[in-house]
């Protein structure tokens, strides 16, 4: 039996940086040696319209996406209440008090964490909006601040050395932002590898092409 299983997913407009979120943070779970699966949903605009992300991690194979919220991050109300209910009753949800109004009546652990006011009054860099929100998560999640600065740096976050400072402060903001606030979802993660070799993540796609080639495939039309 796994005593590790969260289903957390993160919601906002499409191309605000909701999916490399999603992305970086698994990756900063199969680090910890445990098990991610991870799905995607996009609209048809290519920019604006809601967009979402689930991450399920388990400490064990994982074999489906899950279902009910342990964690629900939103970005914005469309977000908010398109989710929301799907959130369990145990579940936390975390949103932006600015840009979203959360209804009080619902039975569930809900935070506000101004990630649009804290970006722009304090990074300075809206692009960076993606990492405070990426940092937030982790830190609630127990997962170390160097484990979080090293994704940053090796992710498409850290591919521009223009914003990468920024990205960096980000993180360090969302951190002792977590910690001022006392916030606890008693989510935090197991620290140290289940086993010594590290976990890769690929799509279904990948991981066709790959076993294809392992068997000997040469060509494919």
């Amino acid at each position: 039996m796994s005593s590790v299983d969260l289903t957390i997913r993160i919601a906002g407009e499409n191309g605000e940086g909701v999916l490399t979120v999603g992305d970086v943070l698994a990756e900063a779970l199969a680090r910890l040696g445990l098990d991610v699966y991870t799905f995607k949903n996009l609209p048809a605009e290519i920019k604006g319209g809601a967009s979402m992300t689930q991450v399920r991690v388990q400490d064990t194979e994982v074999r489906s996406p899950g279902d009910a919220l342990d964690i629900l991050m939103v970005w914005n109300q469309e977000n908010y209440d398109i989710h929301v209910g799907e959130v369990k009753p145990t579940g936390a949800v975390i949103y932006d008090p600015g840009l979203c109004t959360a209804d009080e009546s619902l039975d569930l652990i809900q935070i506000g964490v101004p990630l649009h006011q804290i970006t722009k009054e304090i990074i300075k860099v809206m692009k960076s909006k993606n990492v405070l929100a990426f940092g937030v998560l982790t830190s609630c999640l127990g997962i170390p601040f160097e484990t979080g600065r090293e994704m940053v740096t090796e992710s498409r976050w850290g591919r521009r050395k223009e914003f990468l400072e920024s990205n960096i402060n980000a993180l360090k903001h969302a951190y002792d932002y977590v910690a001022e606030q006392g916030i606890d979802l008693g989510t935090r993660m197991p620290i140290g590898k289940k086993n010594g070799h590290p976990r890769l993540i690929m799509t279904g796609n990948d991981a066709l092409c790959m076993g294809s080639m392992a068997a000997g495939c040469r060509y494919y039309a």
